[in-house]
């Protein structure tokens, strides 16, 4: 796996759904309603809407959510240890319900690296299809006619989804990946897509 640039906002990490006391259960093994807290849960704060991640990752020396709303940029989007729990959270803005992503975890364990399925997920893509899998061709489609729309539309907000019509899913592109396909095409460059030859 290579490592990208961030191209999204930071995580917020001075708000929490854990409580000093849910820690302290949490720790005790007495928490019985984690469910409630890890994982992903739509949240608001201080007026600004989001997504609040959660993993319990005990050995683990960093951990990031990676998704279709940064591009699948596991640098973009680091989650914070809360004290010595093993939970790593962090509130991402704008980021809402059907959003598509895993956790990316680093261990201590000689630098194992993966991407991790959310434990406490409701709802999980149909296997053996991942949102990693979509086409570069087709987002940077959308790129192109997102920048066309806003120019057309420019007080409207414009969202754009790939639908694929075999499974009748609907796969919003969030704004980072769609901007970043954007600027790779407007510089010319082909280091978003390594399949694509270079001249």
């Amino acid at each position: 796996m290579t490592t990208k640039t961030p191209i999204a906002s930071p995580v917020r990490h001075d708000v929490s759904l854990f409580s000093a006391d849910d820690l302290y259960l949490f720790n005790e093994g007495r928490n019985y309603r984690a469910y409630n807290q890890l994982g992903a849960h739509a949240a608001t704060f201080d007026g600004e809407a989001g997504t609040v991640f959660s993993v319990w990752a005990p050995n683990a020396r960093n951990v990031s959510v990676v998704g279709s709303f940064n591009d699948w940029n596991n640098n973009s989007h680091q989650l914070e240890a809360r004290g010595s729990s093993g939970i790593w959270e962090g509130f991402v803005r704008e980021v809402s319900k059907g959003a598509l992503y895993k956790f990316h975890i680093v261990s201590h364990n000689n630098g194992h690296i993966g991407d991790k399925a959310d434990p406490f997920g409701i709802l999980h893509e149909q296997p053996p299809r991942t949102a990693a899998e979509a086409p570069r061709t087709y987002l940077r489609q959308l790129a192109l006619y997102r920048a066309v729309l806003k120019k057309l539309y420019p007080r409207l907000p414009v969202r754009a989804a790939l639908l694929w019509t075999e499974t009748a899913e609907l796969m919003e592109i969030y704004a980072p990946a769609l901007d970043a396909q954007l600027a790779a095409l407007s510089q010319g460059m082909s280091e978003l897509d390594p399949a694509t030859p270079r001249s």
